[in-house]
């Protein structure tokens, strides 16, 4: 499933407090031209602070996405949903020209909290999608206790590029701005609606192979 993350509204905290100073400064005895200057300095401040903090929360925001659809990878129980969830976690690194040299790095912060960040190796999210597909083509002459010990070993991968994007690096234009953010999911829900489109696939493939052959048959008498 796929769903749309909105970078949250910034609060220019700066400008805000900026501009009750110059209400303040404009009632003081001062001269006038000092009082005038500082107007649009505030003014000019709040547009800057609003610019850059929505970048910041722009940034943050793909950060986020690509966190929650890895969660969402390592969580189906399906090797479609893995294909389905990496699929367009590619799209996604690509619509915003992540192309970042990989690296994890473990950072601990004041507050005790403790998390990975970086960039992740896109090489192997591609040849884990790949192991994925061929799964796919195998699950149903699988046991249970092999379909798991398969999965097991996609997990294993994705967790190496379990990790928030290092937003700081994160170089964007005004293009890209402009780009809806989303992250992916899959659930039982998705598997059922994947596995009945497959089905109908395959009866029409087989329906038109029947035809043409009927259609053969009948050309050779």
């Amino acid at each position: 499933m796929k769903h749309k993350e909105t970078p949250k509204t910034p609060i220019p905290y700066l400008s805000i407090s900026s501009l009750i100073y110059c209400i303040i400064f404009l009632f003081l005895n001062i001269e006038l031209w000092i009082k005038l200057i500082s107007i649009p300095i505030v003014v000019l401040m709040f547009f800057v602070e609003i610019k850059y903090s929505y970048k910041y929360s722009y940034k943050k925001t793909i950060a986020h996405a690509y966190r929650w659809s890895i969660r969402e990878a390592l969580r189906t129980q399906y090797p479609d949903g893995i294909v389905y969830v990496l699929e367009n976690v590619l799209q996604e690194l690509n619509k915003f020209n992540i192309t970042k040299q990989p690296y994890k790095v473990h950072r601990s912060f004041e507050n005790g909290s403790s998390d990975y960040y970086g960039f992740p190796n896109q090489s192997n999210l591609s040849a884990t999608i790949v192991k994925a597909k061929y799964l796919c083509e195998e699950w149903s002459k699988l046991d249970q206790i092999q379909q798991i010990q398969f999965m097991e070993g996609l997990w294993n991968q994705i967790r190496e590029e379990d990790m928030w994007l290092d937003d700081k690096e994160i170089k964007l234009n005004k293009s890209q701005m402009a780009q809806d953010i989303y992250w992916y999911s899959y659930e039982e829900s998705d598997h059922k609606k994947m596995s009945a489109q497959i089905r109908d696939t395959k009866d029409l493939r087989n329906s038109s192979i029947n035809r043409s052959n009927n259609n053969i048959d009948e050309s050779v008498w």
